[in-house]
């Protein structure tokens, strides 16, 4: 052996330190993205051509999270322990701040109250250009015995095909106003007892969803107040939908004179900021059914996002669950509520 071979350094630890920083950087960056992308928000009203590309990638932050825990345990295969640490806290991070949160104290214990009082049965379904299955919805809603039914994309067709199942009328007699004969505007707010349409939610134009509101009178309980939620997808236009959801905020928090139910199609979910800062305050039923976000949409091949809500103050969640429908690309939310009793 000569001499040299001692002298000249070998390549193998230059080689293997090369591979440590290349997965520390492969691990490094997507980790950064992933635990801030829940905290990246959009300013309301601006106009941002791409920008939807963000609320749609917080959409999906389960989906991302998911695969985050797969790479970091191929890395974790290969003895790369920084680089699955590295995925591991950013994985914690945005599932913190993307998971279906607990009701604030104030609201557990208002909760805690009505926890024998009466219940109310609610369904929201976005009805896609009205052309969900009446026949279907129509069993779903005597089946279930729905005291208020809740639609997006609802369409006069939709409603006389609905009346003309057998007992839906008799379920749900009351209805707010006349709906488009198609198209996506529409938005219907059913009811088993009395029902008073107040002001749209946002009368002062610039929207492009019909948002009701009602306040309901159902046999055995005290009025409560419904706003039915459609708001613009964020890939028609981010800057107005942020909008639409800081105006949602606004007008929830300003109506606390009565139980306050808001159901409906919200094109935004736990991963988003302007979310939660819309229903901060509310009390969200889909923690009765777990911490992590069940999808509602698509609802076919597979579901992908829960865009779909109801929250409540005022009122107790007891039950949320998902309803397949034919007719429909959104999952139907079937969800049972304490309701405080008529004195």
């Amino acid at each position: 052996m000569s001499v040299n071979a001692f002298l000249t350094p070998s390549t193998e630890p230059r080689r293997k330190r090369r591979l440590k920083l290349g997965s520390w950087a492969l691990a490094g960056l997507p980790a950064v993205v992933l635990a801030y992308l829940p905290q990246i928000d959009l300013q309301p009203g601006a106009s941002m051509p791409g920008a939807w590309f963000i609320p749609a990638l917080q959409a999906v932050v389960w989906i991302l999270c998911a695969a985050a825990l797969l790479a970091a345990v191929v890395f974790l295969a290969c003895r790369r322990i920084v680089a699955a640490v590295l995925l591991i806290i950013a994985v914690g991070f945005a599932a913190s701040a993307s998971r279906v949160h607990d009701a604030t104290p104030e609201l557990r214990a208002a909760a805690e109250q009505l926890k024998d009082a009466p219940d109310v049965r609610i369904l929201s379904v976005n009805a896609l250009y009205g052309g969900v299955d009446a026949r279907a919805l129509a069993a779903e809603v005597t089946e279930r015995k729905v005291d208020v039914l809740v639609l997006q994309e609802a369409t006069e067709d939709l409603l006389d095909r609905l009346e003309a199942q057998p007992g839906f009328k008799d379920a749900l007699p009351y209805r707010t106003g006349d709906l488009p004969e198609q198209g996506a505007d529409g938005t219907a707010i059913l009811s088993a007892g009395l029902l008073a349409e107040e002001e749209p939610a946002w009368p002062d134009g610039g929207r492009h969803f019909e948002q009701r509101t009602a306040v309901v009178k159902l046999p055995g309980h005290r009025p409560f107040r419904i706003m039915a939620v459609h708001t613009l997808p964020p890939m028609a236009d981010a800057g107005i939908w942020r909008s639409e959801l800081q105006a949602l905020g606004e007008y929830q928090r300003a109506r606390t004179d009565l139980p306050l139910l808001v159901a409906g199609d919200f094109n935004a979910g736990h991963g988003m900021p302007g979310f939660r800062a819309a229903v901060k305050g509310l009390d969200d039923a889909a923690r009765v059914a777990g911490w992590i976000p069940r999808p509602t949409w698509p609802d076919r091949p597979l579901p992908l996002s829960q865009i779909d809500h109801v929250f409540v103050r005022g009122l107790a969640p007891a039950q949320w669950d998902t309803v397949d429908l034919p007719g429909t690309d959104h999952r139907g939310l079937a969800v049972t509520l304490r309701a405080p009793a008529a004195k």
